[in-house]
């Protein structure tokens, strides 16, 4: 960490880690979802036929219908189930559509199959059409070719390429490298917090499991390298703690299944843990509809532990859940 005496406290909301993968993501999903003629290959038309399947396969897979998904790593949803047939031909899927989703999911990888990068999680759905496949039939008002482009051009190499590059020149073998120069100026990856931690710092991390844009595997995969550096979780949670909301979109800006970023308060628990050695052992979040009234109420744990519902009182109130897990 740069600068570790500068805060005692910090809330670190969704953030992308890994700067330069995310950017990777960012292209991989643009080529994926882009045909021959240009234009988007999954559309706004085909997100709720792939948001309805997904929920209905992995809802349950935490114990509970309640149309959150707990931890999308615990469910496997395979695209091809989604294939038009014969006999089908509305509510379906292309070949070549299946083909996006498969990769959208599958994240970017070179040649021989290394990950570069996570892919989409499960449950972000609801949230593609801002991100990846634009809010209406136009391929142009999507977020992920304009940022990855925008980065590839001007920020991702030593040499900027400048506004001639496309997101179709990217080489998934050849450039990840080339990248790595100015990653080391992007990138946050370096688990190293240990002046921090000497003076007392404290570290709120927060990150949807269904962020749809960095990805939350990548904030988990921080806190266990965390984790494993100061060796072992009592010591790395006396001043590091990360939140995995379900269902909420990147930094909680848009409207979906889970809670929006007016819908739990990390800064008074950070005051408490840094003012009155409080750790947080859990973070009340609220989901309301547009008028303001209060549809539920459920802990977000400190990870690992998560949510589970103790199998009486009402399933909309935190109360009926408890933080358990290993």
């Amino acid at each position: 960490m740069s600068y570790p005496d500068d805060f005692d406290g910090i809330i670190c909301d969704a953030p992308a880690l890994d700067f330069t993968g995310a950017m990777l993501n960012f292209a991989w999903v643009a080529r994926a979802n882009t045909g021959p003629d240009g234009k988007n290959i999954l559309t706004l038309a085909e997100l709720k036929i792939i948001e309805r399947a997904v929920y209905r396969a992995c809802d349950a897979r935490d114990g509970l219908t309640d149309g959150l998904i707990g931890d999308p790593r615990a469910c496997l949803f395979d695209p091809s189930t989604l294939a038009c047939t014969s006999g089908k031909s509305a509510d379906c899927l292309s070949a070549q559509q299946v083909a996006a989703l498969r990769a959208l999911y599958q994240g970017p990888r070179d040649s021989a199959g290394r990950q570069l990068y996570p892919g989409l999680p499960l449950g972000s759905e609801p949230y593609w059409g801002f991100w990846h496949t634009g809010e209406t039939s136009d391929a142009s008002d999507d977020v992920f070719p304009r940022f990855a482009e925008g980065f590839l051009r001007y920020m991702g190499f030593e040499d900027d390429p400048g506004e001639r590059y496309t997101v179709a020149d990217l080489d998934f073998d050849r450039d990840p490298p080339r990248l790595a120069a100015m990653g080391k100026v992007y990138d946050a990856t370096d688990p190293n917090l240990d002046a921090f931690r000497r003076r007392g710092g404290k570290l709120l991390m927060w990150h949807s499991w269904a962020d749809a844009g960095p990805s939350p595997l990548k904030s988990i995969a921080y806190y266990d390298a965390v984790e494993s550096r100061v060796g072992g979780r009592g010591e790395a949670q006396a001043f590091i703690r990360l939140f995995m909301p379900p269902g909420m979109d990147h930094c909680g800006n848009s409207n979906g299944p889970g809670i929006s970023d007016e819908g739990f308060d990390p800064l008074t628990a950070l005051e408490r843990w840094v003012e009155h050695k409080e750790a947080p052992a859990s973070l009340l979040m609220t989901k309301t509809d547009s008028a303001g009234k209060v549809l539920w109420t459920r802990q977000a744990c400190p990870y690992p532990q998560r949510a589970v519902y103790s199998g009486r009182g009402d399933r909309n109130a935190a109360t009926s859940f408890r933080c358990a897990g290993p």
